[in-house]
């Protein structure tokens, strides 16, 4: 968070007035996106800071990460048919830690249902997908153990095949 009193040496007269507007009392986040001014009438002038696909990607990006993880979940726990975005990062998981937010979004309370073919998050007004990806999801082939034949069997068998 920055004041625009910390900024005014940086700005250097750069920053006009507007309309008699004061921006003594304007205070910026870092991860915005939206600047609201409350004007001297009352009235307030919102200004929605653009979505960049550079944003987009990055968050498509961290979602996919999420799907790795839901397989690692749901394959280790069985019976449970949600993943909350925190339960991601138990351990042994794929993913170590939640990926930083691009643009404020909250991954700790993303949910993720077994059966979902693509995992989203709303942004800014936005909602953001990936599709799963459908290999991720199928369970593994289980392993077959090569069946042991009782020893009176394998006994015969030998015993026909001249071993």
């Amino acid at each position: 968070e920055v004041t625009y009193k910390q900024l005014e040496p940086v700005l250097a007269g750069k920053l006009g007035t507007v309309k008699d507007l004061d921006f003594t009392d304007f205070t910026l986040e870092r991860s915005f996106d939206k600047i609201e001014l409350e004007l001297p009438n009352g009235q307030t002038v919102t200004y929605l800071v653009p979505f960049s696909d550079v944003d987009r990607d990055a968050i498509r990006k961290n979602l996919a990460l999420f799907d790795r993880a839901a397989v690692w979940y749901f394959r280790k726990n069985s019976g449970e048919t949600v993943m909350l975005g925190i339960e991601a990062i138990e351990d042994g998981s794929p993913m170590k830690e939640l990926p930083t937010a691009v643009r404020g979004e909250d991954y700790r309370q993303l949910q993720i249902r077994r059966t979902d073919d693509e995992i989203s998050i709303e942004v800014a007004g936005e909602t953001l997908m990936v599709k799963r990806d459908p290999v991720l999801q199928q369970q593994p082939p289980q392993r077959q153990q090569p069946q042991r034949r009782p020893p009176q069997q394998q006994r015969q068998q030998q015993q026909q095949t001249g071993g």
